[in-house]
């Protein structure tokens, strides 16, 4: 075997391991935002979690954007997991959308309970603060979808690979 193609017996490897990373060191936030637990790491120890988190992060992005890693066997799972979440995308925001629409009266009356009656002096009108909040949420959304993303895609891959198995 020449040097050239010794990376591609390594892609399904690290895709593996990038999974369970991830899949390992996101046990505790969700337990946590269920609120099943209220542990957290502190000192060190949170250091080396997010160190953990984000090399695990850096890594799937890296699987997903080297083609060069990937031999043709697995270009072809990458496409077919690629076009599956293109459908799972297409399919799912607009029925979010429309839930949105259709449960928007409830929505305002959960965000009314979460909201101080009296708004802050360093926030500054109403609307200002609607502008603020409608941000936050944007930028929220758009941080658990960079987060959470690549792991999806990772996931149909190796779904895509059991299923041929």
């Amino acid at each position: 075997m020449n040097t050239t193609r010794k990376h591609y017996r390594y892609y399904d490897t690290l895709i593996d391991i990038a999974f369970w990373s991830f899949l390992i060191q996101s046990i505790i936030p969700w337990l946590r935002l269920l609120g099943l637990t209220d542990s957290q790491l502190h000192g060190v120890w949170s250091t080396v979690s997010m160190s953990l988190f984000i090399g695990t992060w850096l890594l799937i992005e890296f699987l997903i954007l080297a083609g060069f890693m990937r031999d043709e066997y697995a270009q072809g799972l990458w496409q077919r997991a690629g076009a599956k979440i293109v459908k799972l995308l297409t399919t799912a925001l607009p029925l979010i959308f429309l839930a949105a629409v259709i449960f928007q009266d409830q929505i305002v009356d959960w965000l009314r309970t979460q909201a101080p009656d009296a708004i802050p002096s360093d926030v500054g009108t109403p609307q200002e603060a609607a502008i603020l909040a409608h941000a936050s949420g944007a930028l929220k959304v758009i941080f658990y979808t960079a987060v959470y993303l690549p792991f999806v895609f990772i996931c149909l891959y190796k779904w895509q690979r059991w299923r041929d198995a």
